[in-house]
């Protein structure tokens, strides 16, 4: 009696079971699977906060973007290895698709210990996928930072693999057991660029930020053919978005928090982990910058022949000039030296025709019109060409995609020059070729100013 109730009961949950699924395939096939996939996040993304914040569709593009909090930021694996909250699942070649992540580890200690990426895919059909990591390149072990960049990437991942990823998450057990945080992936293919020329201030600003060197540094770069420029802070460096705030709005600034700092690490880092930001602003930008230059608030990109890099690269990056298109190019060096007031300028200073010049200090790039030009690899600055770089360094890249292109293009130094107004040249290095003068500069003072001098 009681086996035959048994088997009374294990066929009524059978026919549930049965006609759950069937429910479930009925209403696949009558409202199709985008609202069924829609239904099934709604669920079970209310089942989760962390996921339903970083996982959601097109979160990556405003991930980092200020104001947000360390949390937002970081994953910590422990206070010597951290893991930046942003992905990256490379389809630049379709036979060789990885995914990627920018780390961060203290060089003080021993190498990081090694990471598995847990893969979450937004489909109730798949189930997670545990892989290993390798470094695609080891910590850079240059500049004075205690924190360097590993970037790492899974193996090779087959299409099963990676399509439909809805985010992963990170874990030192090889089974992928105890998650850390979940990480939201940014899709690297083929597309139509966004903007054509743009620069990434290459370190992080801190709180001894100076306001009018990061406004001059924004003008400048527009005024050259700038669409995007892109500045990092840490904490205590939020007035640089308040001072921005006009260009972030028009959409030609993007201030993202970087915070790489004491609060998550074992103390501070020289340029707050310079290597890491480099990465970061490279990789975020494959496929949306086509050309993008990196350098400090007191370096310029100007071009000698054109009025806008833009026109400068239209005229360089061809198959006349190099038949394998190059992976970086490089300005020579050119050292802004003295105390000698551009002519043009002088002049309106002292009939008073142009009062914007007034309005307080005037910009570094109009005291001093004598330099000289420092040539080499060790101190030129670089346009990068994102979609063919994995890793860039401040003068020159570390790895490149060698197959497809040439390592670099070096310009003329009568076609476009890196202008450098460091403030105690006198401390740094004298002149090994003449110094002559040069007024380049002066054909932007319009765009600048308004003033027509």
């Amino acid at each position: 009696m009681a086996s035959t109730r048994a088997r009374s009961l294990s066929l009524v949950l059978l026919s549930v079971i049965v006609a759950v699924i069937l429910v479930q395939v009925t209403l696949y096939q009558l409202v199709g699977a985008d609202w069924f996939k829609k239904v099934y996040d709604s669920v079970s993304v209310r089942s989760n906060n962390e996921a339903s914040k970083y996982s959601s569709v097109g979160y990556y593009k405003k991930a980092l973007h200020h104001p947000k909090t360390t949390d937002d930021l970081w994953v910590l694996v422990s206070r010597d290895y951290i893991v930046r909250r942003l992905g990256y699942l490379d389809l630049r070649d379709i036979e060789n698709v990885t995914i990627r992540l920018i780390t961060m580890q203290d060089k003080r200690k021993a190498p990081p210990v090694a990471l598995y990426i847990n893969i979450h895919y937004n489909t109730m059909w798949k189930r997670p996928h545990c892989v290993p990591t390798q470094w695609d390149y080891g910590a850079i072990g240059r500049g004075y930072d205690n924190y360097e960049n590993y970037l790492l990437k899974t193996g090779l991942l087959f299409q099963t693999q990676y399509e439909s990823v809805s985010h992963i998450t990170v874990s030192t057990n090889k089974n992928c057991s105890s998650e850390i945080g979940i990480i939201p992936i940014q899709t690297i293919k083929p597309k139509k660029y966004d903007y054509n020329f743009g620069v990434c201030l290459h370190k992080g600003i801190g709180t001894d930020f100076k306001p009018k060197v990061l406004l001059d540094y924004v003008k400048m770069h527009l005024a050259v053919g700038a669409e995007i420029i892109i500045i990092y802070i840490q904490t205590g460096a939020e007035g640089v978005y308040d001072i921005l705030l006009p260009y972030i709005n028009k959409g030609t600034v993007e201030v993202l928090d970087w915070k790489l700092e004491p609060n998550i690490t074992n103390g501070g880092s020289h340029h707050y982990g310079q290597t890491g930001v480099l990465a970061e602003c490279l990789w975020r930008n494959i496929y949306r910058v086509k050309y993008l230059g990196m350098n400090d608030a007191d370096e310029f990109f100007i071009p000698l022949k054109h009025k806008t890099i833009s026109e400068l690269m239209s005229d360089i990056d061809t198959p006349q000039v190099s038949k394998t298109p190059a992976a970086t190019f490089g300005f020579p060096n050119f050292m802004m030296k003295g105390n000698e007031t551009l002519p043009k300028v002088s002049k309106a200073l002292q009939s008073g025709t142009c009062p914007q010049l007034r309005n307080g200090p005037i910009a570094i790039y109009y005291t001093r019109s004598k330099g000289c030009v420092l040539r080499g690899r060790a101190v030129q600055k670089v346009v990068f060409r994102p979609v063919a770089i994995y890793l860039p360094w401040v003068h020159c890249q570390i790895k490149f995609r060698s197959w497809e292109y040439i390592e670099e293009y070096k310009l003329p130094e009568d076609t476009g020059l890196s202008y450098h107004f460091r403030s105690h040249w006198k401390k740094y290095k004298p002149c090994s070729v003449p110094e002559y003068h040069t007024t380049v500069i002066e054909k932007y003072i319009k765009i600048l100013t308004g003033c027509d001098i």
